[in-house]
């Protein structure tokens, strides 16, 4: 059986080590857990552990373990969200982190007007401008977050690389 909380005490560990490195306040990084393809029983040793944030790449993976997750957890999409899954990925997801075009974020925000929820995402950027990978081109960056904006039930921040803190 694998350890789970010695990993996670190990990962801390170099977490502290590279925050201390660089001067940085190790309380201010966030781990978040990929439960893809993890039992059940895995993931709750690592709850136990003291892992708050659990990210999951596919709806209908996280509808089979988000109900047998008592503990206050925040529950992340990390895997592409298609938009025939929005419905039920606002009723699991508490932050949705690959978003990448206007379209998805209209039918995510409409979800949330219907539930009174806020939206949380992340703004997937191809800065590569790799093609077959998914993502906002970074020439239309500023356009798409100008477009979110508008969204009435969408709340991001942008982190500013020249103030080195979140706006």
């Amino acid at each position: 059986m694998i350890d789970v909380a010695a990993n996670y005490r190990k990962i801390l560990g170099s977490i502290a080590e590279a925050t201390a490195k660089s001067r940085r306040d190790a309380g201010q990084v966030k781990l978040l857990a990929a439960t893809k393809s993890q039992s059940i029983e895995l993931i709750l040793a690592a709850v136990d552990a003291g892992i708050t944030l659990i990210g999951e790449n596919y709806v209908q993976e996280a509808a089979g373990k988000r109900p047998l997750i008592t503990a206050a957890i925040e529950w992340h999409m990390i895997g592409h969200l298609q938009r025939n899954k929005v419905k039920a990925a606002v009723d699991l997801f508490d932050v949705f982190e690959s978003l990448d075009n206007l379209t998805l974020a209209r039918e995510l925000d409409k979800e949330g007007q219907k539930r009174r929820k806020m939206i949380r995402a992340f703004i997937e950027i191809n800065l590569g401008g790799e093609e077959g990978k998914t993502g906002v081109v970074e020439s239309e960056a500023a356009s798409f977050v100008e477009q979110i904006a508008t969204l009435s039930h969408f709340a991001f921040r942008v982190w500013s690389c020249a103030n080195s803190r979140w706006e």
